[in-house]
């Protein structure tokens, strides 16, 4: 396939999204914003939810900052604030997005230790769901939520109802009760 044939014909705009540390592929996002931008044309930026801080600073400054670059390391959204992301995109945000706000409200104001803080419970947020297998636990929290993610995929096993229990209460005991609580009717 043609570089140059990627989103040619389409209207809307694409990101790159590099999760190496989950598939594998080692191309460097800096390096594809900077020498294959003009041969894409819709390609407005890249989802860096890689935790190599370094390489997501090329980003930000790839082709003159031209592109937007997102921080995709839920944990570490106030570092990649203070890289220059245009944003976070992270998974915990659906359904717990309040304490990202909280960490770019505070980061916004300068007020880095509340920023800290309201980093520090999202860290926490994802060692609880860590502690199920965090894909399996966030689409539980996504069902508690009235939300159908759909199951993982194969290799992960599906997640049985006693499982959802304990994860519901392990976000309880650890504060996180709102995260835990089903959707309101409302929602409709």
């Amino acid at each position: 396939i043609s570089l140059g044939l990627v989103g040619s014909e389409m209207c809307i705009r694409d990101s790159y999204y590099d999760i190496s540390q989950l598939t594998g592929v080692t191309l460097r996002p800096s390096a594809l914003l900077e020498r294959h931008a003009d041969l894409i044309p819709t390609l407005a930026g890249v989802k860096h939810s890689s935790p190599d801080i370094v390489e997501f600073e090329r980003c930000v400054a790839a082709a003159g900052g031209r592109f937007r670059a997102y921080w995709g390391c839920d944990e570490a959204l106030t570092a990649g604030l203070v890289l220059g992301a245009a944003g976070g995109i992270g998974s915990t945000y659906n359904f717990a997005a309040p304490r990202a706000r909280e960490v770019i409200a505070a980061f916004e104001a300068g007020d880095m230790p509340r920023a800290r803080a309201a980093q520090l419970a999202i860290v926490r947020l994802v060692d609880v769901l860590a502690r199920h297998g965090y894909l399996r636990a966030s689409k539980a929290v996504m069902a508690i939520k009235g939300i159908d993610s759909g199951t993982v995929r194969l290799p992960l096993q599906p997640i049985a109802a006693a499982d959802v229990d304990a994860i519901r209460a392990d976000l309880e005991a650890a504060g996180f009760a709102d995260v835990a609580a089903a959707a309101h009717a409302a929602h409709t």
